[in-house]
């Protein structure tokens, strides 16, 4: 009888045993497909980045209502051919006037391209430890990389904007209006319908 009682229990601990090993195993692939996942979402390959900022789009709005001094506003697109969601932002300086960024982003989070007009100067990262990083001064354009995300601008007058769309004229960027300006940054990522653009207050 008592040999029988712990044949018993002795069963009942390998399968207690069994059990929180598969639930463990089972747990930590789940945590590696989520994980895995998540820094797909997060991270771009840099012939990704390419395609998709060189991607033709289509707003999704025909119309947009611009936003006024010190005010922000987004606006949703589609790629033609991967129907990825994309979207274009516009942040206007409420203090400084001359102030205006503008975004083209995917996957929510992840900045394909942010135009800088007006603000302060902007520090690169450090490229390796022996060259001190690069301090920018007036207008330039923050390209997504996935060694740096978008951390990495460039001077507008620089020969690699030209490598990204070589069809654009980079002196568009080079206008007082920012009406004028955010046309030229949807021509610059390609945008193939331009909206009718509402802005009864500037």
């Amino acid at each position: 009888m008592f040999q029988f009682i712990s044949i018993y229990w002795n069963t009942i601990l390998l399968f207690y045993f069994f059990l929180i090993n598969w639930n463990i195993i089972f747990y930590s692939k789940i945590y590696q497909l989520v994980a895995m996942q998540t820094s797909e979402r997060s991270c771009l390959l840099e012939f990704e980045t390419l395609e998709y900022i060189q991607e033709e789009k289509e707003l999704v709005q025909e119309e947009i209502d611009f936003p006024r001094y010190g005010e922000k506003s987004t606006e949703n697109a589609v790629g033609i051919n991967s129907k990825e969601k994309y979207l274009f932002d516009i942040n206007r300086g409420r203090v400084h006037l001359k102030k205006v960024t503008l975004q083209n982003r995917i996957q929510k989070t992840i900045i394909l391209l942010r135009l800088d007009i007006g603000g302060p100067p902007h520090s690169n990262p450090p490229i390796d430890d022996e060259h001190a990083p690069e301090v920018l001064h007036g207008p330039h354009l923050h390209v997504y990389s996935p060694e740096f995300g978008d951390s990495m601008a460039y001077n507008l007058n620089d020969p690699f904007l030209n490598k990204i769309n070589p069809r654009f004229d980079i002196e568009k960027f080079n206008t007082k209006s920012d009406i004028e300006l955010y046309k030229s940054f949807l021509e610059f990522c390609n945008v193939v319908n331009m909206p009718t653009i509402i802005a009864q207050f500037l």
